[in-house]
């Protein structure tokens, strides 16, 4: 009984370590892709489905400049670029992804609101 114990007593302190780790790079990320222009972040737990965390980073004229996305399930997920957004308007992106029924629900939603509130003001 006590092994038992010891086992889970030590996954435990491996799982707070990862955790650190992770949030670690998430900061380290955060904090590099800030210097570029205006953040968007956007998060979407998963309960089932990997969850995903994504930070858009746009220039004053809404212009995406960088983009990068982590998803997973567990704390080994890093942070990779997503290239495929830079480039593209936030509007235009709001609207070409609007049309999927998800969307609202989605951690980029989430991202395209945050940084159309900060080029408002």
């Amino acid at each position: 009984m006590i092994k038992l114990v010891l086992f889970a007593f030590c996954l435990l302190i491996m799982q707070t370590v990862l955790t650190y780790l992770q949030s670690v790079n998430y900061y380290k990320r955060l904090n590099l892709l800030k210097t570029k222009g205006i953040i968007g972040i956007g998060n979407r737990k998963g309960r089932i489905a990997a969850g995903s965390i994504l930070i858009m980073v746009s220039n004053k004229d809404g212009i995406i400049v960088d983009c990068e996305e982590m998803k997973g399930r567990t704390v080994f997920s890093r942070f990779k670029k997503a290239n495929q957004y830079v480039g593209m308007s936030v509007c235009a992106l709001k609207t070409f992804h609007q049309k999927n029924k998800k969307y609202k629900k989605s951690s980029m939603a989430i991202a395209i609101q945050s940084i159309e509130e900060q080029l408002i003001n």
